[in-house]
């Protein structure tokens, strides 16, 4: 069964959120996908799978890293972005400011 389509729809891109941290003078960003694409939803089931408190430790790094979709530089970063890099970072419970940082920033998109 086919649906009609009276006119064009609008199919707006969702533009990637940025993320920036100063260090020692210079900016590094990461890009996060925005709320509301398919990459969110997916990350977003991560966080209500988790039960105790260590599972939901490590489905909050997983879903910070399914967030992130790149960053601009790999020497500051580690590397070249993949999702595994992006994943050992939040991991790493030293980079507890990364972590935070695109959660917040997310949490505020969502919030507008």
């Amino acid at each position: 069964m086919a649906i009609e389509v009276a006119a064009k729809p609008v199919i707006e891109k969702l533009e990637d959120l940025e993320v920036s941290f100063l260090f020692e003078g210079n900016e590094y960003k990461v890009f996060v996908t925005p709320f509301g694409s398919s990459r969110y939803f997916a990350a977003s089931k991560l966080l209500s799978q988790s039960e105790n408190q260590g599972e939901q430790a490590e489905g909050f790094n997983q879903y910070v890293a399914t967030l992130i979709t790149g960053w601009d530089s790999p020497e500051f970063f580690g590397g070249e972005y993949s999702h595994q890099l992006a994943l050992t970072i939040c991991d790493n419970p030293k980079n507890i400011w990364f972590t935070l940082a695109v959660s917040k920033q997310v949490t505020e998109t969502v919030k507008k």
